[in-house]
């Protein structure tokens, strides 16, 4: 038996990281199914992987596997992803928020927001109260997503999403742990489920959940 489970690596940004990681990680008996590339500067690039573990394995054998081959340092797991068909995934999404209406159309979406972002804290606001944190400020400023380290000490990132470039109605905030970063996936899923709750047309309420 297997469970699938996402890590997030440190890897030197050159030829053959990634596929040494891979390497490592299958010596382990795992196997990589998905790779989403998070975050590259100058000297280094974090990656997100999905991949399917055995349940024997020991996750701390496996970083301290990866961190021995100078393959990269292991930030953090997160075990027991259950996949789902993402295209099925998405039609849910929508059928949820189109057939909520009212003011539960924003409290659906909070759920989506919360659940592509691997169920970290989310919620949705107006503008005007959007423009209470500074990284909803510069995300309606920029018109754009903003990314903004948080919280005493920088403990949390917090993620601000407008849903439209020119004239938002909404902002949608996720924070989670600052070893958690946002890969581009997430908040284009994210952009993507305020654009079709934009497209609904159903007045802005504010809804939460965490």
């Amino acid at each position: 038996m297997s469970y699938r489970a996402r890590l997030r690596v440190e890897l030197p940004d050159r030829p053959g990281s990634l596929a040494k990681v891979a390497a490592v990680i299958g010596s382990h008996g795992a196997n990589v199914v998905g790779v989403d590339v998070q975050e590259v500067d100058l000297d280094s690039a974090v990656d997100e992987l999905v991949v399917d573990v055995p349940d024997d394995v020991d996750i701390a054998a496996l970083r301290e596997g990866l961190v021995a081959a100078g393959a990269g340092v292991l930030v953090s797991h997160q075990s027991g992803i259950h996949e789902v068909d993402p295209v099925l995934r998405s039609l849910r999404w929508a059928c949820a928020v189109v057939a909520a209406g009212g003011s539960n159309a924003d409290d659906e979406l909070t759920r989506a927001v919360a659940e592509v972002c691997g169920g970290a804290t989310a919620w949705v606001s107006t503008v005007a109260e959007a423009e209470g944190y500074e990284a909803g400020r510069m995300a309606v400023s920029r018109g754009g997503p903003v990314s903004h380290r948080t919280g005493e000490d920088d403990e949390l990132w917090l993620l601000a999403v407008p849903d439209s470039r020119l004239a938002p109605m909404r902002v949608a905030f996720v924070s989670r742990p600052v070893a958690e970063q946002f890969t581009s996936a997430e908040i284009a899923r994210v952009e993507a489920l305020l654009a079709l709750r934009r497209h609904v047309g159903i007045p802005v309420e504010v809804g939460a959940t965490s």
